[in-house]
């Protein structure tokens, strides 16, 4: 954007990369171009991250290094939603996600509501049922989600 920041990285998921995505987000800019207070909560992952997440959330200590330092990533208390959907696409694929600001971007809009009716065939007496509606949904802003293409 104008202001120099987007939503997308390139990083693979581990505590290092997981906090430089949590620091990206902490630079969101509103559409005058002041910065808005983000609280990014939440790991959407595929199946195939779930054991490097739940060390990310569970080790005292950081992953992978001899000294034991404590872990920064757990103080977060970082929410996890596993979506094997995503390993359908990328195994490597992951997001970042601010629940609050979720809920009140996402539009979930019903345009006609459930309709039911039914009839019967007078000359073999079954039942015909059917029902309709229309439902759309949309979102209106984007700065609720980090996405990972991890090439």
């Amino acid at each position: 954007t104008a202001s120099g920041f987007d939503n997308l990285s390139t990083l693979a998921l581990d505590a290092v990369n997981l906090e430089t995505v949590r620091i990206q987000s902490r630079g969101f800019m509103s559409d005058i171009s002041e910065r808005i207070d983000t609280n990014f909560d939440t790991i959407v992952h595929g199946t195939n991250s779930a054991e490097v997440v739940w060390e990310i959330m569970n080790s005292q200590g950081k992953l992978d290094e001899m000294t034991n330092n404590a872990n920064a990533q757990r103080r977060h208390k970082w929410k996890a939603i596993e979506l094997p959907l995503l390993d359908d696409y990328d195994t490597n694929d992951w997001f970042l996600i601010d629940s609050m600001a979720m809920k009140e971007s996402l539009i979930w809009h019903e345009g006609v509501p459930l309709e039911l009716n039914q009839t019967v065939d007078f000359d073999t007496f079954m039942q015909k049922f059917i029902s309709y509606f229309v439902v759309g949904w949309g979102f209106r802003d984007w700065r609720w989600i980090i996405g990972s293409s991890v090439s």
